[in-house]
C-alpha cells in the first residue's frame, strides 16, 4: 500500500525524522538514557518549539528555554531529587535541564495523584508539550 503525503504514517516519520536530527534532543536522550531513571521522557518545549521552528523556519525561531526530563517514581517523589538530577546533567549548547517527577506535580497542579507517567503528562497545561520521546520509543499522549 501506497501512502500519500497525508498519512499517519507519513506525519510520525516526518517527526522522527525532525528529532532525530536535531543534535541537542539525541544528546539529551542519551544523558537521560544514563540516569537509569523509572519512566522517563524528553518532552515539553524541546520537541515542541524543534517541531515548529522546521515546519515555520525561517519565519519564526524561538529560544529554546530548557530541557524538560519528566519521569514517574512514587518512591522518592521530593524536589531534593529532582534538583540533584539536575545537577548531574550539563546543559546542552547552554540550554539547562527542568527535572520534574510526575509522582509529586498533582500536589502542584492542584489534582487528584496522578497513577503513573502518561496520566502526568495527560494533565500538562499545553497538549502540545504532552509529546515525549526517547531511545527507540516516542509518546504521544
Amino acid at each position: 500500500m501506497r501512502q500519500n503525503d497525508e498519512s499517519p504514517g507519513h506525519f510520525a516519520a516526518e517527526f522522527e525524522r525532525i528529532i532525530s536530527t536535531n543534535s541537542v534532543i539525541t544528546v539529551a536522550i542519551e544523558r537521560a538514557a544514563r540516569l537509569d531513571l523509572p519512566d522517563w521522557w524528553i518532552c515539553g518545549g524541546l520537541i515542541r518549539d524543534t517541531v515548529w521552528q522546521h515546519l515555520l523556519a525561517p519565519r519564526r525561531q524561538t529560544a529554546i528555554k530548557d530541557i524538560d526530563l519528566v519521569y514517574y517514581d512514587a518512591t522518592d517523589s521530593s524536589k531534593v531529587r529532582d534538583s540533584c538530577i539536575e545537577a548531574q546533567l550539563r546543559p546542552i549548547a547552554g540550554i539547562p535541564w527542568s527535572v520534574k517527577n510526575q509522582a509529586r506535580m498533582y500536589v502542584h497542579n492542584n489534582d487528584v495523584q496522578y497513577p503513573g507517567i502518561v496520566g502526568g503528562m495527560y494533565c500538562f497545561p499545553e497538549t502540545i508539550s504532552a509529546i515525549g520521546v526517547k531511545a527507540g520509543e516516542n509518546l504521544f499522549i
